[in-house]
């Protein structure tokens, strides 16, 4: 069993045996044994040399392990964090929720809307990615990505995009999702000239 109050042990994931479930954590003079049920998530497959950290735990045998393991954000120099895209966020909802504030009159209906569907949205995003590059396994569609975004999801799944980097790279979806996020901005400022203040 895991113990209270550890210090987290920081390390890189090695030898990984996806069809198993297993590898190994070295770092800090350890190498720990890794299991696929000793994940906290489930929406990042693991692979080796991604950058994970766990606390000392010991299995039913008593022999050392890791337990309570955490895929840790991973740097990659060659693929930099997409900064201007997470600045646009917050200009891009202005117009979208001051519209639907106009149609109902209530602030709270567009923010609790587009939250339920970009919760949605990251979700479906990391369930693919976690499938994806698994032989045999059924992927989400594009088009049901793109429709969740389309039904407000797509702030959700920008962040999916900066975050999980799912997507983020494929040029006939990144066309294809700015221009629901385009379609937003046109349908808010209609709305925001035809409804009266």
């Amino acid at each position: 069993m895991a113990r209270r109050n550890q210090a987290r042990i920081e390390g890189t994931l090695e030898e990984w045996n996806d069809s198993r479930g297993f590898g190994w954590i070295v770092g800090q003079n350890l190498r720990l044994f890794a299991h696929i049920r000793d994940f906290s998530s489930r929406h990042i497959r693991p692979k080796s040399g991604m950058r994970v950290s766990c606390i000392l735990s010991r299995d039913a045998q008593g022999r050392k392990c890791a337990g309570k393991i955490r895929i840790e954000r991973q740097r990659d120099p060659s693929r930099p964090m997409p900064i201007l895209d997470v600045l646009l966020l917050p200009p891009l909802l202005v117009l979208p929720l001051a519209s639907i504030w106009l149609v109902s009159g209530s602030p709270w209906i567009g923010l609790a809307w587009i939250s339920m569907a970009s919760l949605m949205c990251w979700k479906i995003h990391g369930i693919d990615k976690q499938v994806a590059g698994k032989d045999g396994a059924t992927r989400i569609s594009e088009n049901n990505l793109h429709g969740i975004e389309l039904l407000g999801g797509w702030p959700g799944g920008l962040m999916a995009q900066v975050y999980l980097r799912h997507k983020s790279k494929k040029k006939s979806y990144q066309k294809n999702f700015w221009t629901i996020v385009g379609l937003w901005q046109i349908a808010a400022m209609a709305v925001a000239l035809v409804v009266p203040g």
